[in-house]
């Protein structure tokens, strides 16, 4: 299809159509072909699931409002506490139904969480296997040096302090998802496996009994 000095090294198809585009080799132009390739990673990107984990109503309300007037149309699903980060991310409860409650491309993590704080939410990410590579950034009002270095210690992809002012909140959502969502590639996760309860064991047993820790 392509001449002899098309890139040999190319492996993506996309890329290659561009280059033949350059060679008069491919109906569309160059132009049309980077829009249409920019229009495919723009729906893609905006199919991508974001978890906020977020104890503050008035935070929520914001954050979702700044989303919103930045024309961020990925799916926002928020938790209000630790466990139920660490709940959605597992797939326990009612988090088991993964079409209703798909894992993220990005979390959104507050630091001063009732219960299980952010801190130990992002240690819990990052000795999960499957979520390791998940990419959370922290998002907490709090400024403290120790904080930012705790949390980048414990692997944060990214430590950002909420804004006061609405229209820079609007701003760090468009930075936030232009960076994270559009142009930095996704790294592949899973849902932990969940360890098998065997038929018979004393443990089923006492559930279908309904006695535990007799």
């Amino acid at each position: 299809m392509y001449g002899v000095n098309a890139p040999s090294e190319t492996r993506d198809l996309r890329m290659m159509a561009i280059w033949a585009a350059e060679e008069g080799e491919h109906p569309m132009t160059k132009r049309q072909l980077v829009d249409e390739i920019k229009s495919e990673r723009l729906y893609m990107s905006e199919r991508l699931v974001i978890l906020l984990v977020e104890d503050s109503e008035d935070d929520i309300t914001i954050i979702r409002k700044a989303f919103e007037r930045a024309g961020v149309h990925n799916p926002l699903f928020v938790v209000r506490d630790g466990e139920a980060a660490v709940a959605y991310l597992s797939g326990n409860g009612k988090y088991s139904i993964r079409d209703e409650y798909p894992l993220p491309a990005l979390v959104l993590l507050d630091l001063k969480l009732p219960g299980m704080d952010g801190f130990e939410v992002l240690r819990w990410i990052r000795q999960a296997p499957g979520l390791k590579s998940l990419r959370v950034i922290v998002l907490t009002s709090s400024d403290s040096i120790r904080d930012v270095n705790a949390a980048y210690q414990l692997g944060a992809n990214s430590f950002m302090v909420k804004e006061m002012d609405f229209e820079n909140s609007i701003e760090l959502a468009r930075l936030i998802t232009d960076f994270w969502l559009l142009k930095a590639r996704e790294p592949e996760v899973e849902r932990p496996e969940q360890p098998e309860r065997k038929e018979g064991s004393p443990e089923m047993w006492r559930n279908r009994r309904g006695d535990s820790n007799r």
